[in-house]
């Protein structure tokens, strides 16, 4: 077969897809296709293929699926070979490098920063199964984001095991002689869906096409942040790309809930060359009550320095917005004011002096009026 040009590319093991998305070794094999039909070599557009589908998986979503179907995918051949496609190249492989309102990188005293500003377009759709009676179910709805006009049909979505499937999105923050160390979320502006009903996650193989869609009960928002800094060392160089996830749910049951979907996010990302890559540890965040304001202490630490701390927040109303802490008397003490308002939701921010970032968000609670829920070690006996 190798002397008649044949390359042998697939699974050493089970490959994985989604039941009614394109997910796992479906979307690897996408990308690699897309990588062929470009002009790359076979060994060129597998490397890249494989490369892109670790750059682009969003926070909290590395799963064991993941790395077998990246581990699996083998090459057995020639990989200078290239196959040539009649028509040209239709669609790119890759995303944009940049959404629309990048701005240029802007000097600071630690390094650089830039903003990033997700304007994303959706594309909705309806999953649905047909059994052998004919009969027609619906399974749900999930979004994904369109990045080439619409030529991808699908867009770009997160699938993550048993959870609901969820639209993503990525933008390259690459930067010569410099690396992204964290992103602040700005704040952004969002649409709310009630009684929606997602599309779970369903992991299928060679061997088992259906599966019955699992519930998902989980009755706090999924995922509770959305941002992730991706680094991958290439020949060609660093690969960054800041990654979100610009919507989250909330069940009211176990079939449906509540979609919030962002319609424009902005983030600051942070660079530095420095070797301190551990980020600011936020020890506790306090609030005091008042008639008309909602005062909020946060104690954090770092040896390189604490930059800036944000309080990014919610009512409910449509906007997350963000308020700048301000350092007290005691330096590892930052405070600020929040609008004591029903249903307000927020979420800790802190930078230090190399650009790292961390997050605080009542482990995916958020923090609200009094009384809210903190989670605290189990000691035993």
């Amino acid at each position: 077969m190798l002397g008649r040009g044949a390359v042998w590319v697939a699974n050493t093991g089970f490959g994985y897809g989604d039941a009614d998305a394109i997910g796992y070794s479906e979307q690897l094999m996408l990308l690699f296709t897309r990588y062929l039909r470009d002009g790359d070599s076979v060994g060129g557009a597998l490397r890249r293929a494989k490369a892109e589908y670790l750059n682009t998986i969003g926070l909290h979503s590395l799963s064991p699926y993941d790395e077998k179907i990246l581990a699996e995918a083998t090459l057995y051949g020639l990989p200078m070979l290239r196959v040539q496609m009649p028509g040209g190249t239709a669609v790119p492989a890759t995303a944009p490098s940049a959404p629309e309102g990048v701005s240029a990188p802007l000097a600071r005293s630690a390094g650089l920063t830039r903003t990033v500003v997700f304007r994303p377009t959706y594309m909705t759709h309806t999953a649905s199964v047909t059994y052998t009676t004919g009969l027609t179910e619906i399974v749900g709805t999930y979004y994904g984001v369109s990045w080439d006009g619409g030529q991808d049909k699908q867009g770009e979505i997160e699938v993550n095991e048993g959870q609901p499937i969820q639209p993503r999105t990525s933008v390259s923050v690459a930067l010569a002689d410099t690396l992204a160390r964290g992103a602040i979320f700005e704040g952004g502006r969002y649409q709310t869906f009630h009684n929606f009903d997602p599309v779970v996650t369903r992991v299928i193989t060679d061997d088992m096409h259906t599966r019955s869609e699992p519930g998902f009960g989980f009755r706090e928002w999924t995922p509770s942040t959305w941002e992730l800094i991706n680094s991958i060392r290439t020949p060609e160089g660093w690969q960054q790309r800041l990654v979100v996830i610009p919507a989250q749910y909330r069940a009211t049951t176990e079939r449906v809930g509540v979609e919030r979907r962002f319609e424009t996010m902005t983030y600051t990302v942070y660079y530095s060359m420095t070797q301190d890559t551990i980020p600011p540890s936020i020890w506790t965040v306090q609030q005091i009550t008042g008639t008309e304001t909602l005062t909020v202490e946060v104690e954090v630490t770092d040896f390189a320095g604490v930059d800036r701390v944000v309080a990014a927040y919610t009512i409910g109303d449509g906007f997350w917005e963000t308020v700048n802490l301000a350092q007290s008397v005691d330096p590892n003490v930052w405070v600020g004011v929040l609008p004591p308002k029903a249903g307000l939701e927020y979420l800790v921010q802190a930078v230090d002096g190399c650009g790292n970032v961390a997050v605080s968000d009542n482990k995916g609670q958020y923090f609200g009026l009094p009384p809210f829920r903190v989670y605290l070690p189990l000691v035993r006996r």
